[in-house]
């Protein structure tokens, strides 16, 4: 259902960001995800910056999905919830980051990585 269809949303998206390094989008608006020392960002770590992005996201939606099984233990259940709010937690932690640094993102400096003008 929504999991699922989140889940294929966040892999395109992923594979997207890996394309050269960047993206499409970044290529499209003038911009360059870099390394420390200037260096284009390679593949793997633009896909796995857009992981870390999403990864609360998805952690959240999973572990709410399977909290609202009843055929799930109570202790299961809590568990699962609690980990929904640590995910969603560290989502709000990424979109503050964000607006108090707009040029660096959570995920950027958990990666290493700058975006920058091409």
């Amino acid at each position: 259902g929504n999991l699922v269809a989140l889940i294929i949303f966040v892999l395109i998206g992923i594979a997207a960001a890996s394309y050269r390094g960047g993206g499409f989008v970044f290529r499209r608006v003038g911009l360059a995800l870099v390394m420390r020392d200037g260096r284009l960002a390679s593949q793997n770590v633009a896909a796995t910056r857009a992981l870390v992005a999403w990864a609360p996201t998805i952690v959240a939606a999973t572990a709410l999905t399977f909290a609202a099984s009843p055929s799930q233990p109570t202790a299961v259940r809590v568990a699962l919830l609690f980990g929904a709010a640590v995910a969603a937690a560290s989502a709000i932690a990424g979109i503050v980051v964000a607006i108090r640094t707009p040029q660096r993102g959570l995920q950027d400096r958990i990666m290493g990585t700058w975006i920058v003008p091409r």
